[in-house]
């Protein structure tokens, strides 16, 4: 097996139990809290590495701060907040599940934030379609629909943030992936 495909499959495996353990944490702590724990110990072990490596914490330039702060607050802050908030009524099959509307739901993010970004024929199929299967999927009755509502709502916050302005990308990993192109 090669590098690529072993990094993948850890990748997959640890992406995947998150939404299990997560689930479990839920029974001992509220959830914007273990959102907020959970990041702050992936924040120290950022700023450890960094520190350790010599790479520094500070941003490129001087206009680099608000897009992370913006980056941090949607697509970390706000998505986990409400992603764990709805994880505690539905199954974390479920929650892992909507999530794969990201791509669903960022080409409406991209529309409305920037008028020239068009959505064709095809592309409003798809989003029917993604969305139809959410329905299919969550199987809402009354008492789920908050829950279906929280973890869309987790699903489109780092969609918001998904199409920066080629100027205000932080870092060249950004710029990668706001391209569609794999973070190296």
């Amino acid at each position: 097996m090669n590098r690529d495909a072993a990094g993948f499959l850890a990748l997959a495996a640890l992406w995947g139990t998150a939404f299990v353990a997560t689930k479990a944490a839920l029974a001992d702590f509220p959830p914007v809290l273990l959102a907020a724990l959970r990041f702050g110990a992936a924040a120290a072990t950022l700023v450890a590495v960094a520190v350790a490596t010599g790479r520094g914490l500070r941003p490129a330039g001087r206009g680099d701060l608000a897009p992370i702060l913006a980056g941090g607050a949607f697509s970390i802050g706000l998505h986990h907040a409400l992603l764990f908030t709805g994880q505690q009524y539905v199954p974390s099959a479920v929650a892992a599940t909507l999530l794969g509307l990201i791509p669903v739901l960022t080409p409406v993010a991209a529309r409305a934030l920037r008028p020239d970004d068009r959505i064709d024929a095809v592309g409003a199929v798809g989003i029917l379609v993604g969305f139809a299967g959410l329905v299919l999927i969550a199987d809402p009755d009354a008492d789920r629909v908050r829950a279906l509502l929280q973890a869309t709502g987790a699903a489109r916050s780092p969609a918001v943030r998904a199409r920066p302005r080629p100027r205000s990308a932080p870092c060249s990993c950004s710029r990668r992936r706001s391209r569609g192109s794999p973070a190296r």
